[in-house]
This record gives structure tokens, C-alpha cells and sequence, in this order.
């Protein structure tokens, strides 16, 4: 018997019968981890793009820039493969309960704006004018609404540096729900922009860490 009450405040009653089989559930709270290693789950990619050097590639570098002065630059990060069925990824369609990214801030500076990308890159080919090395960003730069979402996430670097926490729920929430992962790009808000190590730094723990809790039904 369900008992409700309808849009016109009148209480109303049905009864009926449920054909199926009913299963229990326990939720069971999960964190993940993801940084650059061997294992593809951990696939890290970044790159700085620079206005300064449109057309050169600093995928290799152990170092991103997000600033607006010498040199102008953005950053594009992306972890491809955290979202899936297997063993330590983050099953589809899971509500996330917090999700953010650990690097180790070696300058600090203004605060930062990041989005989520609608465009695919490629880390060793992009630059400022191409996402690959046969296709233009929408807008370049990766900083427009062809190449970016319009809503905004703010990352702030300040002194003293050191390891700091950038919100990436909203991002991680949407391509669990099924947008495509093309990572996210972060823009500078001022002429004193912020760096901090990249995936390529020898020192593993320099390098950036997703790090994703959520809910899991079992």
C-alpha cells in the first residue's frame, strides 16, 4: 500500500503488488588515488600552452605555468582512464562525494580559474593554436566556449607554497554522469601567476594526485 499526497494537497492511497526480488545494500565509503606511474588507471597528462610560443609543445616539462605575464600561459590536465568497471576506477554513475587535486605548489601567485574541456588534446602535440598537430583548438588557448565549459572553478596558489588542494568534484561528477574526459584547462586571473610540478617530475610525489571519495552500494 503506498500512500502520497498529489501536487493539489489531497492525500491519496494505492495498493498494488511488486513482482521482483529485494536485495539489501550497505553503503560503503571508497577513495582512489591517481598518479602517473606504470599502471593505466594512473595516466597523467599535462601541458602548459603558452601565448608567448604559440606553436611549441611543453608536454615533456616537468613544470606548468598558469599566469597572464611572461609568459602568458594556461595549463590542460587530464586523467583518462579513471572512469570504468575495472579495478580501481571509479564506477559510471556514481555520486561523488569529493574529489580533489594535490600538486606540489613550488610558486605561488593569483588565483586561477579552471573549467572542464569540451575538446580532446594530445599532450605531446599541444600548444596554444592546436590541441593535436592536425587540429585548432575552438578557441585558442583552450580559453573560450568552444574549447572550455562556461562555468568555473577557483584554484588559488598562495604563499607560503608547498602541496595544495584544487576542488575537482564538479569535474570528476561529470564525467562519471557521462561527459566526456578531456580534462580540464586552467586559466590565470592576473599578470602573478602560480606554477607547480607536472607528471613528469622525476620525484613521484611531486607529481599531481587525484584523489576521489565516494559512495559505494554493496
Amino acid at each position: 500500500i503506498i500512500t502520497y499526497i498529489g501536487k493539489s494537497g489531497i492525500a491519496h492511497s494505492e495498493q498494488g503488488t511488486l513482482d521482483g526480488n529485494v536485495y539489501t545494500s550497505t553503503a560503503v565509503a571508497k577513495t582512489l588515488l591517481f598518479q602517473q606511474n606504470s599502471a593505466s588507471v594512473n595516466e597523467t597528462n599535462d601541458a602548459q600552452i603558452s601565448f608567448d610560443n604559440p606553436n611549441t609543445n611543453y608536454g615533456a616539462s616537468n613544470v606548468l605555468t598558469i599566469d597572464e605575464q611572461g609568459p602568458q600561459a594556461h595549463a590542460v590536465i587530464q586523467f583518462p582512464n579513471i572512469i570504468g568497471n575495472s579495478e580501481g576506477q571509479i564506477p559510471p554513475n556514481t555520486q561523488i562525494d569529493s574529489a580533489i587535486l594535490r600538486v606540489n605548489c613550488f610558486n605561488g601567485g593569483n588565483l586561477g580559474k579552471t573549467y572542464l574541456l569540451l575538446e580532446s588534446w594530445n599532450e605531446s602535440q599541444t600548444t596554444w593554436n592546436n590541441r593535436t598537430s592536425s587540429s585548432a583548438w575552438g578557441n585558442a588557448g583552450a580559453d573560450g566556449t568552444t574549447s572550455r565549459d562556461s562555468n568555473a572553478v577557483n584554484w588559488t596558489c598562495t604563499y607560503p607554497t608547498g602541496y595544495k588542494n584544487f576542488d575537482m568534484t564538479s569535474f570528476v561528477q561529470n564525467w562519471t554522469n557521462g561527459a566526456p574526459n578531456y580534462g580540464v584547462v586552467a586559466i590565470n586571473t592576473n599578470t602573478d601567476g602560480f606554477d607547480f610540478y607536472t607528471s613528469e617530475h622525476t620525484t613521484q610525489a611531486n607529481r599531481p594526485t587525484l584523489i576521489v571519495n565516494y559512495t559505494e552500494f554493496q
